[in-house]
């Protein structure tokens, strides 16, 4: 990892009419310069059979085109993702420090 951003960048969409804004969790740029944008949600968030997530699977929807249009690659983690490996999370969270 070369350069590594929380809450960035902050993007604009429209839906329905209406204009919204997102801003990703994670920004981070890697030492071959590929750019990747993350965003963190818990699993249960993204069942698209339950309505009460219908804002979180529009937002993520919306940054997917968006990163797409933009050249960047669109990654969603999840808890279940970042509670896999502990000793993984550890270690990054000491690069990140560094």
């Amino acid at each position: 990892m070369k350069a590594y951003c929380e809450q960035y960048p902050k993007i604009s969409y429209a839906f329905n009419g209406e204009l919204h804004t997102s801003i990703f969790d994670m920004w981070i740029q890697l030492k071959d310069g590929t750019v990747k944008c993350c965003e963190v949600k818990y699993e249960f968030e993204l069942n698209p059979e339950n309505p009460r997530n219908s804002r979180t699977l529009k937002q993520i929807k919306a940054q997917k085109i968006w990163c797409d249009n933009n050249g960047i690659i669109h990654e969603v983690v999840t808890d279940k993702d970042l509670r896999k490996n502990h000793l993984e999370l550890e270690n990054k969270l000491k690069v990140i420090v560094q």
